[in-house]
């Protein structure tokens, strides 16, 4: 039998047209995540560049210090259930050293 996963989708983007940046603040996001969790989800995947398409494209180093505060709290009380969506291979690198997929 197949198990099924939930993923919860948290956007830290300040400009993020799916929720208006509701989470950009970092402990916000933290409790966000956790009511994802309490809501049945079984990874949280966590992204911090919008794409809105009025939205600039972010740098590794704005992305991570964007995810950094958000990925070492979720990584701590979430070990293996969170995951980053980026395409920079430094941000990915980083947040693999937090058990991050």
């Amino acid at each position: 039998m197949n198990k099924c996963e939930l993923v919860g989708i948290l956007n830290i983007t300040p400009d993020s047209f799916s929720d208006g940046g509701m989470f950009f603040d970092p402990a916000h996001a933290v409790r966000h995540a956790a009511e994802m969790f309490e809501q049945g989800a079984t990874i949280i995947d966590v992204g911090a560049e919008s794409t809105n398409p009025w939205s600039s494209p972010l740098d590794p180093y704005e992305e991570w210090s964007r995810l950094a505060p958000v990925v070492r709290a979720l990584a701590k009380k979430y070990p293996m259930k969170i995951s980053v969506d980026t395409y920079h291979p430094e941000t990915a690198k980083k947040a693999i050293k937090f058990g991050v997929g």
